[in-house]
């Protein structure tokens, strides 16, 4: 921290700072009228007192004191667990320091709701399935504003399962399947089929997928997963078995 202060009327020969987290004090003189005071611990609440010395270094003022807390360290190893639809489980290490909660803020979009707790761990829940949401995790200290550097990442939702998949147009080498996009939001779908050690896999972005040059009369088991824009977050699949013509 750094302090400052004006000199006082009259006269006087130097300043005495002394400073206390109420374990350990310290203290230093200074001519001029400000000081930084450094190797202090983080998220501490500290005295500082100023007093001002006259010319035979023994007679002093009236000391002034201000208390104030440092910035508490950013907090570690920030985690997301259980992704599902509608929740994430977030997790951190407690920082360097000291601190007395962790406000946690999450956004999408326009949409920002935030909350406070104190474990280092939070399940946030009611959220909209494959969407990109920006979690930000931030250690307070004791007197509920001071805050430390922000720790912030970024994670998909899973979507929502394909609703309605049906097979369609079945002839002996080709096959049409359509289904109705999930709630909430997705990117692409994964659309595999699989025939004994066969498999076949495509990424479409609507809603129904021809597959052609197939076997006739053979039974086919296909599956439609959702998925999210970061190409890699997905749905619950949905399979279908179906044979081509004979």
């Amino acid at each position: 921290m750094t302090l400052k202060w004006t000199e006082p009327e009259g006269s006087s020969s130097f300043y005495r700072v002394q400073w206390t987290d109420g374990n350990t004090m310290r203290n230093d003189s200074v001519t001029e009228t400000y000081i930084n005071i450094s190797e202090l611990t983080a998220g501490v609440q500290y005295n500082f007192t100023v007093t001002a010395v006259a010319g035979d270094n023994k007679t002093v003022g009236q000391a002034k004191t201000i208390s104030l807390y440092t910035k508490p360290e950013v907090v570690r190893n920030l985690n997301v667990t259980e992704i599902t639809t509608s929740s994430m489980t977030l997790t951190w290490t407690k920082p360097e320091g000291s601190s007395s909660f962790y406000r946690v803020q999450w956004t999408y979009g326009n949409t920002m709701r935030n909350d406070s707790v104190t474990e280092t761990y939070i399940n946030i829940r009611e959220l909209t399935a494959g969407v990109q949401y920006n979690f930000t995790v931030t250690a307070v200290a004791g007197d509920n504003k001071t805050v430390g550097q922000a720790k912030t990442i970024s994670l998909y939702t899973k979507p929502e399962v394909v609703r309605n998949l049906n097979v369609t147009e079945i002839t002996t080498s080709s096959m049409t399947l359509t289904w109705t996009k999930p709630e909430g939001s997705s990117s692409f779908y994964r659309v595999q089929w699989t025939h004994g050690n066969v498999t076949q896999s495509y990424n479409v972005s609507v809603t129904s997928k021809t597959f052609t040059n197939l076997t006739p009369g053979v039974q086919y088991t296909i599956s439609i997963t959702a998925v999210a824009a970061d190409g890699h977050t997905e749905g619950q699949s949905t399979t279908v078995s179906q044979y081509t013509s004979k």
